[in-house]
């Protein structure tokens, strides 16, 4: 068969199928109107599958969602592998891929110390060995920090972070690189900021543990003295140590015990009371205040006039004192001839001079005369220290009687004084 009658009787064939099947759709009644309303079907149910896909509930936001908490899953997850392995070893040693060998640094020491009254976490690192650079995180690595103080020969290292949120847990991660930049990491306990802990060593019981404000574990210092127990005298104490106690009970001594007490009503003063062996008693005494007032008055003037004549007689001891002893040492001298007396007898006499004595005229006579003149009344005092010996001298006395003139002779007696 030739190739044009094969393709002719293909095109029949074709034809044929076509008018089978419009025949058949005409048979079944499908319209124009019916497609449009498959259609718009269509279309409404695509918008609800769209909404539930993408929506803000939707399979993409759920999807999302899911991501998240997978990822913040992952960071606790961390945080407990990254406590676990500090319980197992105090540091971790990390040096990148697997197979390389370890840093040639290494950490000592690595404290974290919180504060949340601050809202700062102090970081306090020593390492051996030569560092090239140290890094610091607070946020499980999606932030490191530099230290920029790196020096030769150093070893002790100090970083802080500030400005942290409180009641937030953290963990703080550390670098140290050697020069190959190879490093050495630790990972810190957990850190909580709390502001809600009050309570320090000394509330919390002896040997008991609590959380502190920082968020480290403490022991309690605080002492417990048990029950208390003890008796009490009046004006008694007991000293209650600070510290815990589980109760117990203080009592005192019974009031009979503690008032032993002799007094009577009649002894205690009226409208005053008393414990008399453990009975209250009400005095009946009378009141005699106003009495002893004035007794104690006269008693404060008796003591003033005395205080006086104290004085007195003070003022005239002194002056009594102040007299000097007169000795009489010569007595009716006569003044007719100097008169000598030895005083040598006297103790001290060698101590005296002229001015410690004196005389006392006691007589005087007289006769006329005409011849020459002799001695009168004495005048003059002479003492000689060195031998004790007193001289007085005496004077002729010249004196007229009526209108005669004439001269006389007097004799006068005397006594002498020597003044101690």
């Amino acid at each position: 068969m030739k190739y044009e009658e094969i393709q002719e009787k293909a095109s029949i064939n074709l034809q044929l199928q076509n008018n089978k099947k419009a025949q058949k759709l005409n048979e079944q009644g499908i319209t124009l109107i019916a497609l449009v309303v498959t259609i718009i079907l269509l279309l409404i149910l695509a918008g609800v599958t769209i909404s539930q896909i993408a929506g803000s509930n939707g399979l993409f936001q759920r999807a999302r969602q899911a991501v998240e908490k997978y990822k913040n899953a992952a960071e606790e997850e961390q945080i407990q592998i990254g406590m676990l392995e500090q319980y197992v070893s105090d540091f971790s040693v990390v040096v990148g891929d697997e197979g390389e060998e370890k840093a040639s640094v290494t950490i000592k020491t690595f404290t974290v110390e919180g504060n949340p009254k601050e809202q700062t976490i102090k970081v306090n690192l020593t390492i051996e060995g030569e560092a090239s650079k140290i890094e610091y995180s607070i946020d499980n690595g999606k932030k490191w920090i530099p230290d920029e103080e790196i020096e030769e020969d150093k070893t002790e290292y100090e970083h802080i972070f500030e400005e942290l949120a409180l009641g937030k847990s953290y963990y703080v991660r550390v670098k140290v690189y050697d020069e190959e930049e190879k490093y050495v990491e630790a990972i810190s306990d957990i850190v909580t900021l709390s502001n809600s802990i009050t309570a320090e060593e000394k509330d919390v019981l002896k040997d008991k543990t609590y959380l502190a404000e920082d968020g480290s574990i403490k022991t309690g210092t605080m002492p417990n003295n048990g029950e208390i127990s003890g008796e009490l005298s009046a004006s008694g104490e007991k000293v209650i140590l600070a510290g815990y106690t589980s109760g117990g009970k203080i009592t005192a001594k019974d009031l009979a015990s503690q008032t032993q007490a002799t007094a009577t009503a009649e002894q205690i003063l009226s409208g005053k009371t008393a414990w008399v062996k453990g009975t209250l008693l009400t005095g009946t005494m009378q009141d005699k205040t106003s009495e002893v007032n004035d007794l104690k008055n006269q008693l404060e003037e008796a003591k003033e006039e005395l205080k006086k004549a104290e004085e007195d007689l003070a003022n005239k001891q002194q002056e009594t004192k102040d007299l000097k002893k007169v000795i009489k040492i010569g007595e009716d001298l006569s003044s007719l001839l100097p008169q000598t007396i030895q005083i040598n007898n006297i103790n001290g006499y060698k101590t005296f001079s002229a001015d410690n004595f004196f005389i006392v005229m006691k007589k005087m006579e007289w006769e006329k005369t005409s011849g020459p003149m002799g001695d009168g009344i004495p005048v003059s005092i002479n003492y000689d220290a060195e031998n004790g010996t007193l001289t007085i001298g005496g004077l002729r006395t010249d004196f007229s009687l009526g209108s005669a003139t004439s001269h006389g002779i007097s004799w006068i007696t005397y006594d002498v004084y020597y003044i101690e």
